[in-house]
């Protein structure tokens, strides 16, 4: 779903995901991407090869943290020097991803509301250490999508069966992120999200 929106900063846009099946689909419904098959944890592409890496919401399907490190590790690797990384994890602040990941995945997968495996994550400060330990100058943070989950999947499920509601939708799920703004962020947002960069001169 970013791939159009990436596409108006970049000469190139390269995606990858670990399933074969879901990356050769992409390839397919989307020409003009480099869509591959690929493990975050252990990238094929050569040492400084990206301006900007975008991880949205990848890394936090892992079984440990330690994964999670050695992929910002990776992206480190494979960004130019001045090269930006803009990753976004799941808040395990907020107190429904807490709950979540409370509960066992089989009951959460069978109701259909998580349908796919969840798995470690980082808080803000745990993922700003793991960033500054990797080499990265870290830019900006903050957290994001104050709308309640539940409350944004009955709304988008409206706009699948009321196109002309879409505008109001959307009005209504960009103004929770006026919470963003309060100092209850930290447990209101759905996710965390740093801006870092690697330095100039780092190889």
């Amino acid at each position: 779903g970013c791939l159009g929106a990436l596409a108006k900063i970049a000469t190139e846009v390269h995606g990858i995901d670990v399933s074969r099946i879901l990356a050769g689909g992409v390839s397919r419904d989307r020409p003009g991407f480099q869509i591959s098959c690929g493990d975050v944890r252990r990238l094929d592409f050569p040492n400084d090869r990206f301006d900007l890496i975008f991880s949205n919401s990848t890394l936090d399907h892992f079984a440990s943290k330690t994964d999670i490190t050695d992929s910002i590790a990776e992206f480190f690797r494979a960004l130019a020097p001045s090269g930006m990384l803009l990753i976004t994890l799941d808040n395990p602040m907020n107190p429904v991803v807490w709950c979540r990941n409370l509960l066992p995945q089989r009951p959460l997968k069978a109701t259909g509301l998580v349908p796919y495996f969840m798995g470690e994550t980082l808080s803000m400060r745990e993922l700003v250490a793991a960033l500054d330990g990797a080499g990265f100058r870290v830019l900006e943070r903050r957290y994001l999508m104050h709308a309640p989950r539940v409350f944004r999947l009955h709304l988008l499920r409206l706009i699948e069966k009321f196109p002309a509601l879409s505008g109001a939708v959307l009005s209504a799920m960009l103004g929770a992120e006026l919470a963003a703004g309060f100092p209850t962020s930290t447990v209101s947002g759905h996710f965390s999200a740093v801006l870092a960069q690697k330095p100039e001169g780092s190889g």
